[in-house]
This record gives structure tokens, C-alpha cells and sequence, in this order.
């Protein structure tokens, strides 16, 4: 797999100046230490914000550029300074370190797969390595940084992070696996948050890695906002405004604002569409059954159903534990497999109706 498209800010500067900027912050952000940069022009706070964060969504690799700059005017230049949260030999060592595991991750991918496939593997890979760090957001709300958990690095070295370093993280890999990715600023439970719009076969989607890590009742969980629509995300995500939508009166410095946001409409790869049988007819359950028996067969853990949205979620959900139906399901797909292995008929039932999920937790005999 060859690396994607990852230009999506540098080509979302409209202006020449502001892309020649760009590739100024990409010479000196790769150099060893902090040097001047000297521009041609006078930038603006907002414009130098502009370009950064451009440059940041791009190259979620530069793990040790900052947010913060400082800049004067001399003329017709001006003058910056970069920050970053690591240099010299310290650096260097780190950067090695790196991209051994970014290469180790990448080698370990599943081969001949769909880019559906793909995601699924980096999404999982970061919620069975990377745990959010709770002190780094205590820490972060008080204007704080106590490591790498704003991140990539965090994410894939040390373990751990908020958002940010989730985004960075799963942006990387899916850029260096062959799928093109961004990440979106915006808020949620009133708190600033990141997340990633993701293309699957040529149409965008919304995932949040950080909020699919959860403490998890059932496996499926850690999909639950992979390959969401605008309109879903929205449900509890708010996407900042652009760079562009921003007068420089208005513009906060505290504030980071979107280059690019792409429109989400398809739910054709949604983990619920994409990965899990639908019933449609309470009385027509041949393909669940299969599929049931394929997952006992494996000795899986958990099996879900999607209820479709021509069926009464609850009132499916409760027919299908009381009548007999999910007992049936059971019988049927331990025969199917001669009862080796037998699910027990205490396997428990989960329901998630913002979802229309139902999850069988399969337990054997």
C-alpha cells in the first residue's frame, strides 16, 4: 500500500503567500532545533495560525511542533519563531523510535484488503494500545502539558493521550496505510475535542477513535463512532467554524479552527451497515442463524444484529427475548455445529436502541 493524499491543508490556502509560508514552516519544523524564520511579508496572528495548523493536519508525523509561535514585523517581513517540545540528540532518538513503530504497525496489516478493512485494524490497534490519559486532560484544562498526550508520539510510544493525540495517531496510520484522512476540530460536552474525517471508497466519513475507546460491555462498542454522517457526529460533536468563515476581528486565539472539513453523507460504510447482519422479519432468521453458528464456531464472544428500521426496535428487541426467538437462534446454530462448540443458553442480551444493535455476549458450555 502506498502512502495517500495528505495535502488537504496545504491546498486549502488560498492564497500564494500563505502556501509559500507553508513550505517555509516545513523546512525549519524539520530541523533539529528552533531557527527564525524570516518570511517575505506581514503576517497576521490569524494568517500564521492559518498556515500552522495547516501544516500540523498534514504531517501528523512532526510530533514535536507545538501550537505556539512567536512572531515580530521588521519592515516589509516577518519574523518567527517556532516551538518545539523536543530537540537535538533527544529528538533524534525519539524520531527513531518512532517510526520503528509506525513502520512495526504498518508491516503487521492486514494484506489484500479493502480500505474498510484497513480502518477497522488502525481503529482497533489504537484502542487496544493507547489509553486516554485522564491526568493529561485534568492537566490540559488548566492551560497544561504534562507530555506527549497532545500527540501522535503519546498515542503510539507512550500509550497514552487525549484526543488530539488519538486523531493524530489514527490520521497518520490510515494516511501511511493508503487512506486518506483529516483531522476536525470542535468541541463536545462543551470541552475542545479532535477527531478524524476518513475516506472509504471515495466517500467521507466522520470516526472519533477517542470516543470508541471506552470501557467496553461488548465489543462492538468501539465502533460506534467509526464512519459517521455530519448529520450523526452532530448529535453530540460540534465542528468549529474555518479559517476561512473568521474576520480577524472575531478571530480567538485560543481557539483552533478547521482547514478542511469534508461533507459526510454516505452510511454505506458505517461499522452497523458494513459489518453486521440486519433483520428485517422476525420469523426470517436462516442468515442469522449461519452467521451465528460461523461466529460460535470461532468461539466469539459477541454477535450482533441490527434491527431493521422497518421493525419497532423495542418491540422487537422484547419479542425476540420473550417469545423464544433468540433461544431458537441458540438451538438452531448448535446444531449447525454438532455442539461443538454449545453456546449456553445463559449468553446474555444487550440492547442499544440509539444504534438499533442488539448483542448476543455468547457464553459456552
Amino acid at each position: 500500500r502506498s502512502n495517500a493524499y495528505s495535502g488537504y491543508g496545504f491546498s486549502n490556502l488560498e492564497r500564494e503567500d500563505l502556501q509559500n509560508l507553508y513550505e517555509m514552516l516545513d523546512q525549519y519544523a524539520n530541523k533539529s532545533s528552533v531557527e527564525k524564520i524570516v518570511a517575505d511579508g506581514t503576517f497576521s496572528v490569524k494568517e500564521i495560525s492559518q498556515v500552522l495548523e495547516a501544516y500540523k493536519n498534514d504531517n501528523p508525523q512532526v510530533f514535536w511542533l507545538d501550537d505556539t509561535f512567536e512572531y515580530s514585523h521588521f519592515g516589509s517581513k516577518t519574523g518567527i519563531i517556532l516551538s518545539f517540545i523536543y530537540d537535538g540528540d533527544e529528538l533524534s532518538q525519539m524520531k527513531q523510535n518512532f517510526d520503528a513503530k509506525v513502520s512495526e504497525i504498518i508491516a503487521n496489516a492486514p494484506t489484500n484488503s479493502t480500505d474498510y478493512d484497513v480502518e477497522l485494524y488502525i481503529n482497533d490497534y489504537i484502542v487496544d494500545n493507547c489509553q486516554y490519559d485522564k491526568e493529561g486532560a485534568a492537566a490540559a484544562d488548566n492551560g497544561e502539558t504534562l507530555g506527549n498526550e497532545h500527540n501522535a508520539y503519546g498515542a503510539l510510544i507512550d500509550q497514552k493521550a487525549v484526543c488530539d493525540g488519538y486523531s493524530a495517531a489514527f490520521q497518520l496510520l490510515c494516511n501511511k496505510l493508503g487512506i486518506e484522512c483529516v483531522s476536525i476540530q470542535g468541541t463536545s460536552k462543551d470541552e475542545p475535542h479532535m477527531w478524524n474525517g476518513v475516506k472509504i471508497n471515495n466517500e467521507w466519513y466522520h470516526t472519533d477513535v477517542t470516543w470508541n475507546d471506552s470501557d467496553e460491555y461488548v465489543h462492538s462498542e468501539r465502533y460506534f463512532y467509526l464512519n459517521l454522517t455530519t448529520e450523526q457526529i452532530k448529535a453530540d460533536h460540534t465542528i468549529n467554524l474555518s479559517y476561512g468563515e473568521v474576520s480577524d476581528d472575531n478571530f480567538d486565539e485560543n481557539t483552533i479552527y478547521n482547514i478542511f472539513v469534508p461533507s459526510c453523507t454516505s452510511q454505506t460504510y458505517n461499522y452497523f451497515n458494513a459489518s453486521c447482519p440486519k433483520l428485517t422479519n422476525i420469523n426470517g432468521s436462516d442468515e442469522i442463524v449461519t452467521l451465528l453458528a460461523q461466529t460460535a464456531a470461532q468461539r466469539g464472544e459477541d454477535f450482533d444484529v441490527v434491527i431493521d428500521e422497518g421493525l419497532d426496535f423495542q418491540t422487537t428487541v422484547d419479542s425476540l427475548a420473550s417469545d423464544g426467538y433468540i433461544y431458537n437462534w441458540l438451538e438452531k446454530a448448535n446444531a449447525k455445529n454438532g455442539n461443538n462448540p454449545k453456546i449456553s443458553d445463559k449468553s446474555k442480551l444487550y440492547n442499544f436502541s440509539e444504534h438499533r444493535l442488539l448483542t448476543i455476549k455468547l457464553q459456552y458450555e
